[in-house]
């Protein structure tokens, strides 16, 4: 005859049972809570730059598009690291040079060229490209777009008559009465091709391998001349990305480069005598810039 177990018996049966669920349990709460992740926003939200939940699939990615190309305010006329030969003309509507004041650490061609004076005969343009973050383009042209080109005289020349040894930098020449464009590549420096401090000076013709980024980025330079009178111009990039061309313009129509040429007549030039003048000191008269002889 079967012996029936006691309800003793079958209490410590279950005890055990429960001793072992118990860990069993934990490791299911374990596995399904794994706590806070890195590379999301912290809501199980993936994103590229996060700092919250680990994103376990790939990152969305950023759409390439019109927008994607970023351009820095270009420095114009002056180079900005050294330039002690390029002249700005004073227009009609510009202040007498009687009138001009001069300010310690202040350059006179920079005060001209806010109150919509003109480059005399040559000027440069300097061009900083990227993109933002995420994105590739490819700089496929540069060429200048003409908004006026009128017989209008400067009234007065300032010339810093100085001077600085070449920079390395890529070359874009413009010729305004002309309206063309020329690729010069990589000019000045040492000849040891050394780049500068800054973004980087490319040497591979602009086109499909000419390609730039948020962290990558490229500083073309444009030389322009012009000596058939006065201008107000802009430029116009080409570009493409994520499979399609776009086209940019630097120096709107309403915010144009000036720039004036030879005049109908000779016009005063002014400079700056001593390192302490307070106003300007007549130098000569110019019948026409050295860019156009």
């Amino acid at each position: 005859m079967k012996k029936k177990l006691g309800k003793k018996w079958w209490a410590g049966i279950a005890a055990i049972a429960a001793v072992i669920a118990i860990p069993l349990m934990i490791i299911e709460l374990t596995k399904d809570d794994e706590g806070p992740k890195v590379g999301g926003d912290g809501n199980n939200n993936c994103n590229i730059n996060g700092s919250g939940n680990v994103c376990n699939g790939a990152p969305t990615p950023v759409a390439e598009t019109e927008d994607s190309i970023e351009v820095s305010d270009p420095a114009w006329p002056v180079l900005p690291d050294c330039d002690g030969g390029t002249a700005v003309g004073a227009m009609p509507w510009n202040t007498d040079a009687t009138k001009v004041r001069l300010i310690a650490g202040t350059d006179v061609r920079d005060t001209l060229t806010s109150e919509r004076g003109a480059a005399y005969g040559h000027g440069f343009v300097t061009l900083s490209i990227g993109a933002k973050i995420g994105t590739t383009i490819q700089v496929l042209g540069i060429k200048p777009v003409i908004y006026a080109n009128k017989k209008i005289d400067p009234k007065w020349v300032y010339d810093p008559l100085g001077g600085c040894g070449d920079s390395y930098q890529r070359i874009l020449e413009v010729d305004l009465d002309k309206r063309t464009a020329k690729d010069a590549g990589v000019q000045g420096g040492d000849g040891d091709g050394v780049q500068p401090a800054g973004p980087k000076v490319r040497t591979v013709p602009l086109g499909r391998k000419f390609q730039v980024t948020h962290d990558d980025q490229a500083v073309v330079t444009v030389s322009a001349t012009g000596c058939s009178g006065y201008f107000e111009w802009g430029i116009q990039i080409t570009y493409a990305t994520g499979g399609k061309t776009y086209r940019k313009i630097v120096g709107t129509k309403s915010a144009p480069f000036r720039l004036v040429g030879k005049p109908t007549k000779a016009v005063p030039v002014y400079t700056q005598g001593t390192a302490d003048a307070k106003t300007l000191s007549r130098f000569e008269s110019s019948t026409e810039p050295t860019s156009c002889r």
